[in-house]
């Protein structure tokens, strides 16, 4: 495993395979794609939500307006290695799902050779956690119900 860590960056910073991320709706999500040069990034996006595609897009259209943050792994990556995985995504077919194949797990694919999600995993947690408050108070609302029967 490795550590991630996520900066501010500006646009002169970037450097080609660059894993980039852009800060959507306030903190709901981050949109990732890689910076491949000449202000041109490949990303997961584009289109509805059942029709997402692998394209390469302008930064400015990659931006909109967001915050630009570049992530860091805390390892080496080769920065040519990332761009062919990019390139060659280009030309697959890639099924879209929030939380098992988004930008975020094309990226990170890019640069890692792995397939993850840290959004997703967050999301996962949080529901996790949700569910076993849910079930807590139940517990303690069909005790109370106990007692106040007896």
């Amino acid at each position: 495993m490795f550590s991630l860590t996520d900066k501010k960056i500006t646009i002169e910073q970037l450097k080609p395979g660059d894993h980039i991320l852009v800060r959507r709706h306030g903190i709901l999500y981050s949109h990732h794609g890689i910076y491949i040069a000449e202000n041109q990034v490949i990303d997961f996006s584009e289109g509805d939500i059942f029709d997402k595609e692998i394209k390469q897009i302008s930064l400015q259209n990659f931006i909109k307006g967001g915050t630009l943050r570049i992530r860091r792994y805390g390892v080496y990556s080769d920065p040519i290695e990332t761009i062919k995985r990019a390139k060659k995504a280009l030309n697959e077919k890639w099924k879209y799902s929030v939380f098992q194949n988004n930008c975020e797990h094309f990226a990170t694919w890019c640069v890692t050779g792995n397939k993850e999600s840290f959004q997703s995993q967050r999301t996962y947690f949080g529901l996790g956690a949700l569910a076993a408050g849910i079930a807590t108070l139940g517990k303690m609302m069909y005790d109370n119900y106990k007692k106040s029967k007896v």
